[in-house]
């Protein structure tokens, strides 16, 4: 039975609608998925900052980026040795795996490689103040959902 111009008109009318549903949808996605890494990427940036700067020896930049309350517990001069303890002296690569972020404290965890090549966890809780990213706390436990 051939086809007539009346029965493909509702076919075509349909896939027009499902494809106008389907791209719209997607750059919804789209956007969501934009949205949320571009509120992750100040603590990103902080982060991946702190990690380059400690491995090219440039403490006092490094340092900079803490918080107050990390400071407090590790003090100028002891800072290279809380890197070599955390062997972030020795970092060579990293990589994120989660971010979570509310409106004034934030957490990364991933884990970093080693010159040596060994791969360790690594978890950094930040805070912001003053509209600024500051490191809290950097920690080598594995990384467990809240």
């Amino acid at each position: 039975m051939p086809f007539t111009r009346s029965t493909r008109q509702p076919i075509n009318k349909r896939l027009l609608i499902l494809g106008s549903f389907l791209i719209i949808t997607l750059a919804f996605g789209v956007i969501l998925v934009s949205l949320f890494i571009n509120s992750a990427s100040p603590l990103v940036k902080v982060a991946d900052d702190f990690l380059a700067l400690s491995a090219s020896q440039q403490l006092d930049q490094a340092y900079a980026l803490t918080a107050p309350g990390f400071r407090k517990e590790v003090s100028k001069e002891s800072f290279p040795l809380f890197l070599k303890q955390k062997q972030l002296d020795a970092y060579a690569s990293h990589v994120w795996n989660s971010r979570q972020t509310s409106s004034t404290s934030g957490r990364l965890a991933g884990s970093f490689t080693t010159r040596s090549e060994r791969s360790l966890p690594l978890t950094f809780y930040l805070e912001k103040t003053a509209n600024t990213w500051q490191i809290v706390f950097i920690s080598h436990e594995p990384d467990t959902p809240d």
